[in-house]
């Protein structure tokens, strides 16, 4: 249960560093993009609810698992890391993005 605690300090977190590239964008990819990528962390949030709800349900038949519980479980955390991955690649381009100059074409 403890780790219920957790999740919205980094979805928050992330979505915060998503927000501020956003504002800060230069190359015109990110300012495309715009806020967008900020959902990706709260999407994670909510897949690792599922995860955790899933597990804690496995955890109170130990001597039964349900497969199905951990097939969910399974997926919500596969979902919960890609989400959090593409919402770092944003945010690491963007950072990057914003230490090159601009050249004359814009790019």
């Amino acid at each position: 249960w403890i780790d219920l605690v957790f999740m919205p300090a980094y979805a928050f977190f992330f979505a915060g560093l998503a927000l501020t590239e956003a504002r800060l964008a230069r190359a015109p990819w990110a300012r495309r993009l715009g806020a967008r990528p900020a959902a990706l962390p709260l999407g994670a949030w909510l897949c690792d609810v599922v995860e955790n709800l899933a597990l804690l349900r496995v955890l109170a038949n130990t001597t039964q698992p349900d497969a199905r519980l951990l097939a969910v479980a399974g997926v919500a955390a596969t979902l919960k890391f890609a989400l959090l991955g593409l919402c770092i690649v944003y945010i690491v381009g963007a950072v990057l993005a914003r230490r090159r100059p601009i050249t004359a074409g814009g790019a």
